[in-house]
């Protein structure tokens, strides 16, 4: 990028629009298709996917639009150092407060299940691969945030929502939508469809999770 050398315009453009991205929203469609609610479940996929889409074209036309802005040699992102991992896992949780609105005084114990899920993740995607990794993190996950509501007596979802973005594939499928304007056809059907896979491995990890630990009844 001319106006930023040395910078990576995939990276810029994710970071920005990543709060927009409708990760969430594609799991709890396919949660609502796999429990039966096909009606409601495709009336949220379909909101899902267009919205994918309408970031994806304007991502493409910011990029026609910006011209010699934009323009320059592909960057490809480079690792940040170990150390910045502890700051970032922090700081992740705080921010998912805001998004949901939560209170202060949670950020212990969703901070506490932002690590459970990063570290199950992590262990079971070097283990079993990024599919069944993130299966195994979203059952972890929602076991213990049931056994949170059952001994809180709160929801759930008050641990479970800010902790599961860490795992929502929504950032690999705008990757795909984009690499399809492109025209890098093979690699953007690839990306999207792992990131189905991987919602796929998240919603029957929850599923699992919901019948080993049941939830509690308010």
């Amino acid at each position: 990028m001319s106006l930023l050398p040395g910078s990576s315009q995939s990276v810029l453009v994710l970071s920005g629009l990543i709060v927009l991205v409708p990760g969430l929203g594609l799991l709890v469609s396919m949660q609502e298709l796999g429990t039966g609610n096909l009606v409601s479940g495709t009336a949220r996929l379909a909101g899902t996917g267009l919205i994918f889409m309408l970031l994806a074209f304007g991502v493409g036309l910011g990029q026609r639009l910006g011209g010699s802005w934009l323009s320059g040699p592909p960057i490809e992102p480079t690792a940040l150092p170990h150390w910045t991992l502890a700051p970032v896992l922090a700081i992740l949780p705080l921010s998912f407060l805001m998004i949901f609105q939560g209170r202060m005084k949670d950020y212990g114990w969703t901070l506490g299940a932002s690590l459970l899920a990063w570290g199950l993740v992590t262990v079971g995607t070097r283990a079993l691969g990024p599919e069944a990794g993130a299966g195994l993190a979203a059952w972890g996950l929602g076991a213990a945030c049931n056994l949170y509501a059952r001994r809180a007596r709160r929801p759930a979802a008050v641990l479970l929502l800010p902790a599961l973005l860490l795992l929502l594939p929504g950032s690999m499928g705008f990757r795909g939508l984009t690499m399809l304007l492109h025209q890098q056809t093979l690699q953007g059907l690839q990306a999207g469809f792992q990131a189905l896979v991987v919602t796929l491995a998240l919603m029957l990890g929850l599923l699992v999770a919901n019948a080993t630990v049941p939830r509690r009844s308010f």
